[in-house]
């Protein structure tokens, strides 16, 4: 960038998606939802105190603010969060972090996933389980490991339980030697 003649520029800034090269990370296990990598939140029910946007940051939360927080919610339902990985890839660890949230993180989160360049709809078979139902603790960093055998994944689905508090989410898995994002949803 250049000015001319001279003088100042306040700020710069440029829209769009991060694409990553998948041969940059061919061999390594990688957070396949970070924001640094490409990752997204493509959607969530609820963002009425922060956005659900604060869960695949790369950094830790400093504060409450940081992580996502939803209102409480009045029906039986639950609160969710859609992640579009970085690039499609095999999960082997899930992380789910409530740092902060002392007397409002949420209860218990489910996990679901599914494959493909376009996000499912919402009732869909196509989300599959990929972690079950877990218990949360407040201000805890939880890990799950998942068996070896996962499928190729390209989205995401995280269900909080009944709603609160959740600081960040890491999926922890290699990319897919042949992964290119081609199609546009």
């Amino acid at each position: 960038m250049s000015a001319f003649p001279d003088g100042g520029i306040a700020r710069l800034r440029v829209f769009g998606h991060v694409v990553p090269d998948p041969r940059l990370f061919d061999g390594l296990t990688i957070d396949l939802a970070s924001q640094d990598h490409g990752g997204q939140v493509v959607t969530s029910s609820d963002g009425f105190y922060t956005s659900a946007a604060m869960l695949n940051r790369p950094d830790k939360a400093r504060n409450m603010g940081d992580g996502w927080e939803t209102r409480r919610r009045r029906d039986d339902g639950n609160d969710h969060a859609i992640i579009r990985l970085a690039l499609p890839g095999k999960i082997r660890l899930v992380e789910i972090d409530t740092a902060h949230f002392k007397c409002n993180a949420s209860a218990e989160v489910a996990l679901y996933s599914a494959t493909g360049d376009c996000l499912p709809q919402a009732g869909s078979d196509a989300w599959a389980p990929l972690l079950s139902r877990r218990p949360l603790q407040p201000d805890t960093r939880h890990v799950f490991p998942l068996p070896a055998d996962q499928p190729l994944l390209s989205f995401v689905r995280l269900d909080a339980f009944p709603d609160g508090g959740i600081s960040r989410v890491r999926l922890w898995g290699a990319v897919d030697a042949a992964a290119r994002r081609t199609a546009a949803c």
